[in-house]
Parts: structure tokens; sequence; C-alpha cells
């Protein structure tokens, strides 16, 4: 994934996409079962939408232009390249774009009819193959080393403040699909394991991978709408369950202070004790029950209870880490 698709995709899933979900998960807009289906249902539209504008931006690959797939070999290239021209020469060809589309086909034949460019091509995609000097093993291997570990470092610091919120299984769901991830573009690129030609007959490695990158911040959001239904956040309704005690605590001495000023109004005042006395060279001072009487610590404590509710445990982040991770997040982002 390139540094323009990542900052498209990081803003398209900070600014569109969270705050969609939060509002289709907000409590008491929608039933469980059916806030579930909008969230994926919102999900599988920004996913299609992102694929296939993709799609749409990037030119067919050479083995689609060639017609052939990725286990052909050279002179069967070679006899689809001379059906092909003929096909689309701009004499022949119909199409306003005849002219790019025959040299599109030329370059795919130059590439194809090499066995080093289609071996770059297939791993490193389009841009590596072209270059008038094709890469040495060992520096392809090592760029693709750091773009990947730049893609899921990132996407793991991301996940991790985005998830801050959730249960912290939410967070386990997603990184267990991005090691997934990982270990699978290890296997397929590093490795050289491929991909199977049975079953992707025209789909290079290179492309399978930029449609996994493509595939992780919807799963990851989807994990999160998951588990707001099916976990339960402990702290976040305990929470809950002490600002809702908080209320009626003050709802109950509203009410005893308004029962105590009826009592008042009926002009039986309450007596003081017969051992309390007031020394009568005190003058102005107020009776008991008078305005002026300051409240008990009792009753400063239910006028204003203090909530105790016991910290989760875990372990603190200490603060380099966020200036490590920003410090990468801006690296990637602008080189």
């Amino acid at each position: 994934m390139g540094h323009g698709q990542f900052v498209s995709t990081m803003l398209v899933h900070t600014t569109v996409v969270n705050p969609g979900l939060n509002w289709i998960r907000a409590p008491g807009r929608f039933s469980k079962s059916v806030a579930i289906l909008y969230s994926i249902g919102f999900l599988i539209a920004i996913a299609s939408v992102s694929i296939g504008y993709e799609v749409a931006n990037n030119p067919p690959n050479f083995y689609v232009v060639m017609g052939v797939s990725r286990d052909t070999p050279f002179s069967e290239i070679k006899k689809a390249y001379r059906s092909r021209s003929v096909e689309l020469h701009p004499d022949k060809n119909p199409s306003p774009n005849a002219a790019d589309e025959f040299k599109r086909l030329r370059l795919a034949y130059d590439v194809l009819s090499d066995s080093t460019k289609r071996d770059v091509y297939d791993f490193y995609g389009e841009d590596d193959a072209l270059k008038e000097e094709v890469k040495a093993q060992s520096s392809s291997d090592l760029g693709q080393i750091t773009s990947l570990l730049s893609y899921y470092v990132v996407w793991a610091i991301l996940t991790y403040v985005l998830t801050l919120g959730d249960a912290p299984d939410v967070r386990a769901w997603a990184y267990s699909g991005c090691l997934l991830m990982l270990v699978a573009e290890i296997n397929i690129t590093l490795a050289k394991v491929g991909l199977s030609k049975a079953f992707f007959p025209q789909i290079t490695v290179y492309e399978l991978v930029q449609f996994m990158h493509l595939l992780y911040p919807p799963f990851m959001n989807g994990c999160r709408s998951m588990g707001a239904f099916y976990v339960r956040n402990l702290v976040q309704e305990n929470y809950d369950l002490s600002i809702e005690l908080l209320k009626s605590n003050k709802m109950i001495l509203m009410g005893m202070r308004q029962l105590n000023a009826e009592l008042q109004g009926l002009g039986h005042p309450p007596r003081r004790p017969k051992t309390q006395k007031q020394h009568p060279s005190v003058v102005g001072a107020p009776p008991d029950g008078g305005v002026g009487q300051q409240p008990t610590a009792e009753e400063a404590e239910l006028i204003q209870p203090s909530p105790a509710i016991n910290n989760a445990g875990g372990f603190a982040v200490p603060k380099f880490v966020y200036a490590i991770g920003f410090y990468l997040v801006m690296n990637y982002i602008f080189g």
C-alpha cells in the first residue's frame, strides 16, 4: 500500500467509518440484531467502494492484457502477443484509447517475455518491473521487508488507538487478524511460496497483497462492531451504574429537602433538645434548623457522594511509546 493510498484509507476510516459505526451502535437507537446487520452492511459497502475505486483507477495487469495465465510458457506468450496486436492495432481498434491500449500491450510483452522482469512483476509490482535496471534479489527483498514492517507497525498502532474504548477482547481479535495477514504475506512474498496458479490464474502476488491491505481496516472495525454487542465491558458498565447511582441519590436528596421545607411551612419547627441552650448574650445567632446551619460531614456525603469504583488493572503505556509511534506514523506518511 502506497503512502497516498494509506493516507486516504486512514482519513476515510477516521472521518467516515468510525463516526458512522458509533452512530449505529449508540444505545437505544436500534435493537442488537438490527444494529449488527446495519454495521456489517455499512462495512461491506465501504470495503466494496474502496476496492472498486482501486480497481477502476488501476489498469488491468499484464496477464489480462495479453490474455494468458501466469503459467503460460514463452512460446504461448509470443503467439498471444501476435493475435492481440492484430486486435488492438490502432488501425483496427475503434476504441478512442487504441494507441494507449496498443502501447500497454507492447509493454506487457516486454515484461512477460523476460523471465527476470516477470518474477519481479509478480512479486513487487509494475513499477519495479519497468525500471531500466531491475533490482537485485537482495535489494528487492530489503525494500519489501521495509514496506511490510511499515504497514503493519502503523496499523498496529492505529488499531490500539481506535480500540481504546472497546473491550480487551476486541483488540485481541483485531491483532489476531493482523498477525494472520502478516504470516500469509511473509509466506507468499519473502518465502516465495507464491499463489496457486490453478486458483489465481491471472492475479499476481503483489495484487493479492494490496487486496489484503484494503480488507484489514474493515475487518478491524467489524471486530469493534461485533465486540460491542457480544463482549461485556465491565469497566464501562461500572461507570454507567455509578453515574445512575449518583443521579438517584441527588433525586432522593432533593425530595428530602422539599419534604423538610413543607414541614417547616406548617408552623411546627423542630424543637431543640433540652440540654442545648443558647446564651442570651449571643445576638443574631440563627436558630437550629435555620438557613445558616452548615451541613454535617454525613449530609455533605449525601449531597455529593464520591464514587467508589475500583480502577481496572493493566499496565500503563509509557509516554515514549507514543512518541515512537508518532514518529513512525509521520515517517511512513511523509517519507
